[in-house]
């Protein structure tokens, strides 16, 4: 028998079973984790992708005017607005003759750990299109989203997801722990009462309690003594 073997054997019902249920909670809740982290950064993924389409649309439309009549102050103006929105970190126009216009956003903090953001993997697209009105070109429009916010967002579900995960396996522990305790202190009367009656103190009986397995293996006890 090998030394784990041997461990296990050595070990109480309540330790076998509260080691079994601490192995099964986090088998488990480590699976529901990543699940529910993959699934959300799936959603994040494909809702930037999105983001950044609707984006470049709006932008095309809003700033269509002004690129054809050289309104650059109002397309100054337009590409900051665009900054309001927390993913978008950088929105440029530069026009066919070279004169560019580009705002950015300060970098917003990542709280997310360094090995959540690798393993979440969420990229920020970065792409731009040509801003054509009548088939002319009247310039390049570039949107770069930023995955901070995302992954602000994901790391924030996690740690309430762990939350609950920690706080739901401490009460199973707990109830598991109160509901053995209690079973198993008529089962160690049994096991006194066996002892003094191999010491001949023949008048020993016991009081039916517990479980009714336990209660049946009492009245066999007694009927035996």
């Amino acid at each position: 028998m090998n030394a784990p073997a041997r461990l296990w054997m050595r070990l109480s019902l309540l330790r076998r079973v509260m080691v079994s249920a601490a192995a099964a909670l986090f088998v488990a809740g480590s699976v529901m984790l990543i699940l529910s982290v993959s699934l959300d950064a799936e959603f994040s993924r494909e809702q930037m992708r999105d983001t950044h389409a609707i984006e470049l649309d709006a932008l095309v439309l809003a700033l269509a005017e002004p690129a054809v009549i050289g309104d650059f102050a109002t397309i100054e103006l337009t590409l900051r607005e665009r900054l309001k929105r927390a993913d978008i970190h950088r929105v440029a126009w530069v026009s066919p003759k070279g004169i560019a216009i580009e705002v950015a956003d300060k970098s917003v903090e990542l709280r997310a750990p360094a090995v959540f953001v690798a393993l979440a993997r969420i990229p920020a697209p970065k792409d731009g299109r040509v801003l054509s009105v009548g088939g002319r070109n009247y310039g390049q429009l570039t949107v770069e989203m930023t995955a901070t916010p995302a992954y602000n967002r994901l790391w924030e579900a996690f740690l309430s997801h762990l939350a609950v995960l920690i706080l739901a396996s401490l009460l199973d522990f707990a109830g598991i722990w109160w509901i053995l305790r209690s079973g198993l202190q008529p089962l160690k009367r049994l096991e006194q009462a066996t002892d003094d009656l191999a010491a001949r103190r023949l008048d020993t009986r016991l009081a039916a309690e517990g479980s009714p397995e336990m209660r049946h293996l009492i009245a066999s006890f007694n009927r035996m003594a």
